[in-house]
This record gives C-alpha cells, structure tokens and sequence, in this order.
C-alpha cells in the first residue's frame, strides 16, 4: 500500500503516520529518513507540571510539553497496531515535495485494542497519546469519538452514555510554521504547537497549512488524543501513578467512499450553523477559530468534545486568535453553542494575542460558514478600540496592534444584510499598481498605475489613529506630509469604483 505525504516545504517537516499492514519495520517504510528522525511518543514519560517561559522549564503549571524531554523515543523494528510514528522526509533532493512510503504486509482488520496512558501525578495536564489509523481504509471520526469519548463529568447530552477515555477530539499534526528558537519545547528550535488541526464532535478547525479537515481520519495517518484525567485506568505494577486504558478500533468505523481517504495531513445536521474566522498578516501569521450553533451543545463549558481549547503551549505563539467562555480561564479554538442562542442579538467575544513588535497588518476574514442563518444575516467584525464595526462579508478587516494579549477589543456581532458593498481589493495586479514613492525633500508621492482613479487617501498610525484624510482625484499626486515623523503608517486608498487598497508605508525623512 502506497501512501503519499502533504507537500514539504523542507526534510524536516514531520508526517504522522501509522502502518495499515502487520509487521511493517519502520526501517523499511521510511528508508531515506535518518536514523535518528523516526520517533515514538511515549505517554508513559509524559508529565507536565511546569510551565516554560523563554524555552525554560523554571514556573509552576501546564505549556502541553513533557517537563523532562523523555516523551519522543527513536523508533525501530516493528511497527506496533494502532500506535502512532513521526518521521520526517530526506535531506537529500529538492523542495517543496511530496515524499510517499511504501507498506507491505497482510492488511489489519477486526476490532483493534490499543493501550493508551495518563500520569496520575499530575492533574491539570493534558494526557496526550499519539495513535492512528490502522486500516488500510479511512474511518469515521465521529465513530471513532463515539466509541472512545469520556462524558463522565461533562455537562453533554450522550445517549447512550459514553465510557470512555478520550477527551472527544483529535489533534493532526499540519505544520506549516518554519521551527523557532522562541518557540517552546524540548530543543533548540522547536515547532509551534498550534499548527494542529482539531476535529471534535462540534466541528473541523484547519492547522498551519489552513486546510480545514474533513470527519475522517485516512488509512495511515496517525493523531493526538488527550486521556480524560477522570477516566478509568488500571494501575501499572511499576508505577501506580501511571494508569492503562484501552482505546477501540472496529470494522464498523471503516468507510467505503473513496473521497474520505483521500485527504492526508501533516458532520452534523444541515441545520446546524457554523462560522469559521482567520487571522491572517503580512509577515505570515495564519490562525483560525470555528464557532458552531449544534444540538448537544451548550453556552457553558462542555468539554473538549464540544469546546476544545488552543494548545496551552500556544501562549508563546507570534499571534493567535481564539474564543472565550464566561467563567473559564481558557482559549478555544472550536466553541460550540446552543442553537437557539444564534440570533442577531448574539455576541461572541474573539481574542487576540500577538507578540510581534514590529510594524504589521493583521487581517480577519471569513473563510468558510454553514447554516441559513448566515444566509439572512451579515457578519460584523466589531473593534472597541477604534470603535468600528466592519461588515466581513462585504471585506476583510484589516488592523494594527501593539504587542500583548487583548481579551476585550474584538467581537463578532450580526445583522441583517445591507446592501453595503465596501470592499478591499485582493487583486494583487491592482494592489501592485499603487506606488508610494517618497522623495529627497520628504514629499510623498502617491501614484496608481491603473484605469481607476483616486477617490480619498487615508493615513494612520499604528495605533489606529488617523493623520490624513485627503481627497483626491486623478492617478498621480504629491504631498507635503510635515506632520508625519520617521515611523510606519497604514495607508487606505479608496478608488473610484469603490475599492481599498492598504498597503503599509515607511516615512524616512
């Protein structure tokens, strides 16, 4: 059976695999991957009890990452059913590429058992275990979660009752972040934590590449649970602290279209509504939250299977977004809701967080929504610090913001469309055609190389504060921009057929 990896940017980018076949050496599968570079996560070694700050492990608490660095083993031998590998691609030849492995033996099939394990020692941590897929077809998530989820002191309406020990979501590893000396972890350079894509009982959440998964889990690929602290386990004989569980793969999970195992990373009801909002830059930031109206949800907390929070390590991301939850001093990723709660009155908070200092636009946008109440209702991005509120589905939002984390400057509000049709250009031949030239004397010249014409430029600094309106007609103009010092500014030019250009400028003189 031949698997053919996402797309790397680089040799090493890690896959997460998990063979489909008996007696696969893992040797074999990944023959041009070094050595040292095939891994096994070991949940018998994990334990988080403290909190890295600088890439150190010195402060009490939880940052999703094993305290003593013990939790990857190299791997070798015989791939075990069910469990989960890392590996990356080969330092030889060029990139971007997709690399494809090769597994050969008597495919799996029946009821699979494998063993998964929490550390008792701790109980603020998440107790991660990588499994996988060990069908040589795709499988149900939501069978997947049905069979194994934990609702044991979960305020969700399950019928019949789930016995599990899993949290209710799975994590796929999709990265697309470049690894970094600030990023926390077990190395020097280590990857952002938040470039995992989550699927859970509310909905699907798109990692680094920004691909949004489907509800199945292909042949091969392997996934993070977490094991529900208040799950049962039996006592390891060695270690007492450290509990056995049992995750469940059967036959009944296995799906037979061809599209869902065609879908590799690194539903409900049609009456259901979703919303799903990026937070993209131009330095490259990409992070999205979803926010679903589902039968089974409530407003409260509900746990992962309908409200799963960011990866705690994501607290030292260059910038995120997320929900929030009165009450819950956590970050969401996927927040589920009470259908009859989507009305026009609804508010729903959005955070942001971002530790770039220098100059950067950020853009919210809406990628993706479900349900027919989007159909009669627009979606507004409402910024309380410039007391604005912008209609994101007639344009993208587009701001600035001091390094720090703001729980209180964003939300999204809804009301009836209108027929306001601002909107900011993506065309990059257009975005091109703007030429911002500053002369030897300090006069700045604003020039567009296209059919429309100016209508208004608009001048602001970084803290949202406007120095310049102008109107202008024409395709050429020159100003004296005495009152501009030696900084960075947003430019807003609105054309003549009603269209924006932002493009950031750098007053020199």
């Amino acid at each position: 059976m031949i698997k053919v990896t996402a797309n790397l940017n680089q040799w090493y980018e890690y896959t997460y695999w998990c063979s489909p076949v008996k007696d696969q050496i893992i040797e074999n599968a990944f023959p041009d991957t070094p050595s040292d570079r095939r891994f096994w996560f070991n949940a018998k070694n994990y334990l988080d009890q403290t909190k890295e700050v600088g890439n150190n492990n010195t402060n009490p608490g939880q940052d999703d990452i094993d305290d003593n660095g013990d939790d990857w083993q190299i791997a070798s031998g015989v791939m075990k059913t069910g469990v989960g590998y890392a590996a990356t691609s080969s330092v030889l030849g060029m990139f971007p590429r997709t690399d494809q492995s090769t597994f050969i033996g008597a495919f799996h099939t029946g009821d699979i058992t494998v063993s998964v394990y929490k550390n008792d020692l701790e109980a603020n941590d998440n107790n991660w275990n990588l499994i996988g897929n060990p069908y040589p077809s795709a499988i149900s998530v939501d069978a997947f979660l049905s069979e194994n989820m934990s609702v044991l002191d979960e305020n969700v309406p399950v019928n019949p009752p789930v016995n599990g020990i899993s949290e209710g979501a799975i994590f796929l590893w999709s990265q697309n972040s470049e690894p970094s000396e600030t990023n926390n972890g077990n190395e020097n350079f280590n990857f952002a934590q938040s470039d995992y894509a989550i699927i859970n009982l509310t909905t699907e959440l798109a990692g680094g590449d920004g691909i949004i998964p489907n509800r199945y889990i292909p042949s091969g690929q392997a996934f993070f649970i977490s094991y529900d602290h208040d799950a049962k386990g039996a006592p390891l004989r060695r270690n007492p602290n450290i509990k056995r569980g049992k995750v469940k793969f059967t036959n009944a999970m296995r799906m037979a279209y061809a599209n869902s195992n065609s879908q590799f990373f690194r539903g409900n009801s049609n009456s259901s509504n979703k919303l799903w909002l990026n937070l993209t830059s131009d330095n490259g930031v990409f992070s999205q939250v979803a926010v679903a109206y589902v039968d089974g949800a409530t407003n409260e907390y509900d746990g992962f299977s309908y409200d799963t929070p960011r990866n705690l390590s994501s607290d030292d991301v260059y910038s995120m977004i997320y929900t929030l939850i009165r009450g819950k001093d956590m970050k969401f990723a996927i927040q589920g809701k009470k259908p009859n709660s989507l009305k026009t009155n609804e508010v729903i908070s959005v955070g942001f967080k971002t530790a770039i200092t220098i100059p950067t636009l950020y853009k919210f946008s809406i990628p993706k929504f479900e349900g027919s109440f989007f159909e009669t209702n627009n979606i507004y991005l409402k910024d309380k610090f410039l007391n604005k509120v912008h209609d994101l589905f007639a344009s993208d939002y587009v701001f600035t913001s001091d390094a720090g984390e703001f729980n209180k400057r964003f939300e999204i509000v809804f009301k009836t469309k209108s027929k306001h049709s601002e909107k900011i250009t993506e065309d990059k031949i257009l975005l091109n055609s703007l030429k911002i030239i500053e002369y030897q004397n300090g006069n700045v010249q604003f020039a567009l190389q296209s059919a429309f014409e100016f209508k208004r430029i608009i001048i602001s600094d970084f803290q949202g504060k406007t120095i310049y309106n102008l109107t202008v007609n024409g395709r050429s103009k020159t100003f004296n921009l005495s009152n501009l010092k030696q900084a960075t500014y947003i430019v807003q030019v609105e054309l003549n057929d009603g269209s924006i250009i932002i493009k950031k400028m750098i007053k020199r003189k």
